[in-house]
């Protein structure tokens, strides 16, 4: 974001007399400067934690103890805020810790956000003393670092300060206060924070095995179709998975490009654009068509009923992304691959989309025929008599297609 340049070039002239000041006028020009440069390149959904070659980019505690006090001990993190300032806090650097007493605070809300504050224009003495210099005298300097809180009402994705980072959550019950261990900061890239790493492995798997599901779901229905054998089912399925492959089929190359370099709001995005045009074609047939599907896919999958899918659809587009609190929006996305995974992976096994799951045909090493002359399932025999006769659905059934 662009935020206004305050420091300007200094008026150099002849005969003008120096001093220390004009050099750090000189310092603050430039800082200003890249820092404005940074800042160009930053948006209020992508800023924050900067991946780094060789490890985490970031590692930090924050406690609240007994006393009700926040202690919170950075040993490494690089990021960048959303005005451009650069945090950097390395074993060169030091650590930088500091304590909040929150029993001095009238917390109205439960919920609060920890910020980690940069002041590029007010920097820290740091390095080792060169004891040779008389007096003497820190090497470098460093830009300043402190905390502050803010209430989780009253933060939007443009209330962020050009130089603030939420690092972390923490609610209160009562007297009591808790840091959210679930809380993922804002990162620029999904390699910046582990939770974003497991989101994108879940993410790239996810299409790659939605793009076979599809694939094979579809020969079998075409198989059916040329043996003069359709159904409405089997045609909204259909439908959606040829609009499935065209998509997943776009974005499985750039996954393998991007990697975990992505950012975070792309590879979310990604995901519920799939949700919506899976709703989308759905929503396309008219009539029943759309409950009689939702219906069927309750049948083979029993923990989701038919007004769950429509729920789940519905939730996973409707999600809100907000770069200073990304964790709600990757719960509801994972929900949401986790649940659509499981339930074509079921259709995948299934001889023929569209026959009731009690159709009462079973294989085992003979066929054993009965006057249906479509639509058959194929289950183990034992499965049925078994221990596990309620939870055959998954192991017994087996399709042609394999």
């Amino acid at each position: 974001m662009a935020e206004d340049i305050r420091y300007f070039p200094v008026n150099w002239i002849d005969g003008m007399k120096i001093n220390k000041n004009h050099f750090i006028d000189l310092q603050d020009n430039v800082e200003d400067l890249v820092r404005d440069v940074r800042g160009l390149m930053m948006t209020p959904m992508q800023y924050g934690l900067v991946s780094t070659r060789f490890k985490a980019p970031s590692e930090y505690s924050v406690i609240i103890d007994e006393h009700n006090e926040l202690h919170v001990s950075i040993k490494f993190l690089k990021a960048v805020t959303p005005g451009g300032g650069r945090i950097e806090v390395t074993d060169f650097t030091g650590e930088f810790s500091e304590k909040i007493a929150l029993e001095n605070y009238e917390f109205k809300e439960n919920t609060r956000y920890l910020l980690l504050n940069v002041d590029p224009f007010k920097r820290v003495p740091t390095g080792v003393q060169n004891m040779e210099e008389i007096p003497p005298r820190f090497p470098f300097a460093m830009s300043r670092y402190y905390l502050t809180t803010i209430a989780e009402s009253e933060v939007t994705q443009n209330n962020i300060g050009p130089l603030q980072l939420p690092i972390a959550k923490f609610s209160s019950r009562g007297s009591v206060f808790e840091v959210e261990d679930a809380y993922i900061p804002p990162c620029i890239s999904v390699n910046g924070h582990p939770a974003l790493v497991k989101l994108y492995e879940a993410y790239d798997a996810f299409f790659k095995q939605m793009e076979f599901y599809a694939v094979q779901i579809c020969q079998k229905i075409r198989f059916r179709r040329l043996s003069g054998d359709e159904n409405l089912i089997a045609d909204i399925v259909f439908n959606t998975l040829e609009c499935i492959m065209g998509y997943v089929g776009q974005q499985i190359n750039r996954n393998r490009w991007n990697g975990v370099y992505a950012s975070p709001m792309e590879v979310l995005d990604k995901v519920v654009s799939l949700a919506r045009i899976m709703k989308n074609s759905f929503d396309s047939f008219s009539g029943d068509g759309k409950e009689m599907v939702f219906n069927y896919f309750s049948e083979w999958t029993t923990e989701l009923g038919s007004g769950d899918y429509e729920k789940l659809f519905s939730e996973t587009i409707n999600l809100r992304y907000n770069g200073y609190d990304i964790a709600p929006c990757v719960q509801g996305v994972m929900e949401f691959i986790e649940k659509t995974d499981h339930l074509f992976s079921i259709l995948n096994q299934l001889d023929y989309i569209g026959r009731k799951k009690d159709s009462g045909i079973f294989v085992n090493e003979n066929i054993i025929k009965t006057e249906r002359s479509s639509g058959i399932f194929f289950r183990q025999e034992d499965s049925e008599s078994g221990p596990d006769k309620g939870d055959s659905r998954g192991e017994g059934t087996s399709f042609l297609a394999d």
